[in-house]
């Protein structure tokens, strides 16, 4: 963020400013934290600077610099300290647990904390240890401490002078490290907020995914999927570029696919946990007819209505009919040769209550008479109406900002750049980018999956040609099949699949 400061200001005031804007310049946590102790350290011109924060009752450490040695680190598998009485003669430890602002003129001569730490740096990389400023960033919401700034060094920067922290920190440090702690405590209340709209996500995710067998996992691979390739994307292209995408444009992708399916909530479990043509209470009802059919064959033959032949024919006509209807109920295709044979079963006639009736009942027939797929054209509507009632439900929800595009760019996932798509049968640039990126992987996820019971799991190759098919005949983004491709990023998905 760009802004003048006006030069009429008052020299201090000026300072404020500039820490002030520079502060609210970062985004992310590691840059936040970054820049405080950047600030602090210029604003009272120290050497050197560690920056720790404050989480269940330890003190982490999270970022050193010391610009005599030029070294710049984050913290990496250093343990915390923990915040008790044990730790009080750390001077960092004490200044967290007392909030209280501790300057140190000398730290060889003073005997209030134990600096053998410092002691020990001295010796191992030749630096002084001189003076120290150790500074608690408390929250103005309610006194807690966030985080301790421990400073090095203060250094007059023309002449190399040392200064005294006594007089550098006075008088305007204390408002500036009011600040610093406001701008962390403010961007630890939003991240606070967005975990809990992430968590709240999640179980709707869970929710929405436990409720089907065939898709336990869909939406969690999904969103992991997105996200991956959008970070490919991200390190291939630059800022700017329209398939670049940054950690926040990132996130919204994973939000994006978690939330895609949100309106099979209203879906009822038995089109949504179908596994084959026919559900299992129809399966029960035709497995009942069967029995009847074949305890009436049996009477017609002991009442000598039929003969021997006659008999064993219609057993065997009947055996025949079952097990047509075995090996078609699961079956993901139906040839025209099953078909007529379906046909053929249904003029065979029960009798129930009294009424003759077709062995197979009209509604059950069309559930086997499916030609690919296991739903039938009636269930095929319910099943994508969920995409309607995400619609409803996402743009009812308030996304703020931030998650704005979040609900048009998963209510869109099942449209096709041909029109051909639904609900809406948009278009080309009617569709974003991210919904293209999310539809293709969901397509890709479909089609790998190892959770369908009505189909076996594709091999990612194959998966990807269906995905260029689609590509060549105009319903997938073309670059986009092309980039995934060439990404190779999906071999690492299946490694640890067993």
């Amino acid at each position: 963020m760009n802004v003048d400061i006006p030069s009429s200001l008052p020299n201090d005031a000026k300072r404020i400013l500039d820490v002030v804007l520079a502060f609210n310049s970062k985004t992310d946590y590691l840059g936040i934290l970054d820049i405080i102790l950047t600030k602090m350290m210029e604003a009272t011109f120290s050497d050197a600077g560690t920056l720790y924060t404050v989480d269940d009752d330890k003190l982490h450490f999270q970022i050193f610099k010391n610009n005599t040695l030029k070294i710049s680190e984050v913290a990496d598998n250093i343990p915390p300290i923990v915040l008790d009485d044990q730790n009080i003669d750390n001077i960092s430890a004490y200044c967290a647990i007392h909030n209280e602002t501790i300057i140190v003129e000398d730290v060889y001569t003073d005997k209030r904390f134990n600096f053998s730490g410092p002691e020990k740096y001295d010796n191992l990389t030749g630096y002084h240890t001189r003076s120290m400023l150790v500074i608690p960033l408390s929250s103005m919401e309610d006194g807690g401490v966030l985080g301790v700034i421990q400073l090095l060094n203060a250094t007059e920067p023309v002449t190399g002078e040392n200064l005294s922290y006594t007089d550098v920190y006075h008088p305007f440090g204390p408002a500036l490290a009011r600040i610093a702690a406001n701008t962390l405590a403010n961007f630890l209340h939003t991240k606070e907020i967005r975990e809990v709209f992430l968590s709240f996500v999640e179980l709707i995710t869970k929710t929405i995914d436990e409720r089907s067998h065939t898709t336990r996992n869909h939406t969690q691979k999904l969103a992991r999927y997105c996200a991956s390739f959008a970070e490919y994307l991200g390190e291939k292209y630059p800022p700017g570029h329209k398939y670049h995408f940054d950690e926040d444009h990132c996130e919204m992708m994973r939000i994006t696919a978690l939330l895609h399916d949100v309106g099979k909530l209203a879906t009822p479990s038995y089109i949504l946990d179908k596994r084959n043509r026919l559900t299992d209470w129809q399966m029960q009802r035709i497995e009942s007819r069967f029995e009847i059919k074949k305890a009436q064959i049996e009477t017609e033959y002991l009442k000598q209505h039929l003969t021997k032949e006659e008999y064993e024919n219609a057993k065997e006509t009947l055996k025949n009919a079952y097990e047509l209807v075995l090996r078609i109920n699961p079956a993901g295709f139906l040839s025209d040769e099953d078909h007529e044979k379906l046909c053929s079963i249904n003029k065979i006639i029960v009798e129930i209550s009294g009424q003759k009736k077709p062995l197979i009942e009209r509604e059950d027939l069309e559930s086997l008479q499916i030609k690919r797929g296991n739903l039938t054209d009636k269930e095929w509507i319910i099943m994508r109406d969920h995409v309607t009632v995400s619609d409803r439900i996402l743009n009812n929800t308030v996304f703020g900002k931030y998650y704005k595009n979040v609900p048009k760019w998963a209510c869109d996932h099942h449209e096709f750049l041909d029109g051909s798509g639904y609900p809406k049968g948009l278009k080309n640039n009617e569709i974003a980018i991210e919904t293209c990126m999310l539809t293709i992987m969901d397509i890709f996820e479909a089609l790998t999956s190892r959770d369908r019971s009505y189909r076996s799991a594709m091999p990612p190759e194959k998966a990807i040609g269906i995905l260029e098919k689609l590509a060549s005949d105009g319903k997938l983004h073309t670059e986009l099949v092309d980039l995934f491709y060439k990404s190779r990023i999906w071999e690492g998905w299946f490694s640890n699949e067993t």
